[in-house]
């Protein structure tokens, strides 16, 4: 129960876990917990759809005034969590962003270390309230009234992983609702990644980009997502698969950062090859790809 201690702070708050079709023991899991929470825990079991349909369930579950969404590697790190959203949700109603850390534990490797260099880059230097623009919405730990989310859904054609939340994102945008960085409301993403594990989502996502730019035409999604004829062009004769595939037989503990980017923006071109293909000509009967994990919301 890790937002338990939200308790203390007087938060009304209730946990919707939603378990997306789990083969393990997660149903027991969360039955148990429920029955020991019946107050704060709400169990949703659907059958395996993606994070998409999760988060979907998540939202039609919850019964808050406000929305925190939350990925189930995320473990929050700052007592007063949710008093910190809901303090910035009544200042100012939007799309606020949890401040995400990498522990140690899951920084050993030289890849690991890469990826929290990474990430941690991208949020070190940002001031509190700054505004991250329509591609800021960072669903893994994200608050958001349910008044502004509306009758919007996550859109369920993403059935793999990649690029649902940033549809989703893009739409609230669109409607005016603005993403901002809550610094201080400090979350650990306890996930040891690897290079192999990453570069399988990036293919993903690379994949995943022809479902995003199908529901927006146009070249601002194009640009973002790759799928553009000019980012495709580009990626062809900067030869950037045939270089990352030469690192493949390279120890993952022996490259740089710039060699690990190099990997990963092959793994996402490949997607993108092969999304392209599957989109213009899907083969009859081919079984959708179904990602398993479980999502939740924090409902306050």
């Amino acid at each position: 129960m890790a937002l338990a201690p939200a308790a203390d702070h007087g938060v009304d708050y209730q946990i919707v876990v939603v378990d997306d079709g789990s083969p393990d023991g997660t149903p027991d899991v969360l039955t148990e917990l429920q029955s020991r929470h019946p107050q704060a825990v709400t169990a949703v079991r659907v059958p395996n759809g993606g994070r998409a349909a999760a988060r979907n369930a998540a939202i039609e579950a919850a019964t808050g005034e406000v929305l925190l969404f939350s990925d189930d590697d995320m473990v929050p790190v700052s007592t007063d969590l949710l008093e910190r959203h809901l303090r910035a949700q009544a200042e100012r109603p939007g799309a606020w962003v949890s401040h995400l850390q990498v522990p140690d534990e899951c920084a050993r490797t030289p890849f690991q270390a890469y990826w929290r260099r990474r990430l941690h880059g991208g949020t070190d230097r940002l001031s509190d309230g700054a505004e991250l623009g329509y591609a800021g919405f960072w669903f893994a730990s994200l608050s958001l009234p349910k008044a502004l989310l509306g009758a919007r859904r996550f859109d369920e054609s993403f059935r793999g992983y990649g690029w649902e939340e940033h549809e989703m994102g893009y739409r609230l945008h669109l409607a005016g609702v603005r993403a901002r960085f809550l610094r201080g409301a400090y979350l650990e993403h306890h996930d040891p990644v690897t290079l192999e594990g990453t570069a399988r989502k990036h293919e993903a996502m690379g994949r995943a980009a022809w479902t995003f730019s199908r529901l927006h035409p146009g070249p601002r999604v194009a640009l973002w997502t790759g799928t553009h004829p000019l980012s495709r062009a580009w990626r062809r004769l900067a030869r950037v698969e045939q270089r990352a595939r030469a690192l493949a037989s390279r120890p993952a503990d022996s490259l740089t950062d710039p060699e690990y980017r190099l990997v990963l923006e092959g793994a996402y071109s490949r997607g993108l090859r092969r999304g392209g293909v599957r989109v213009s000509a899907p083969p009859a009967g081919e079984p959708t790809h179904r990602g398993a994990g479980k999502e939740s919301v924090g409902s306050e």
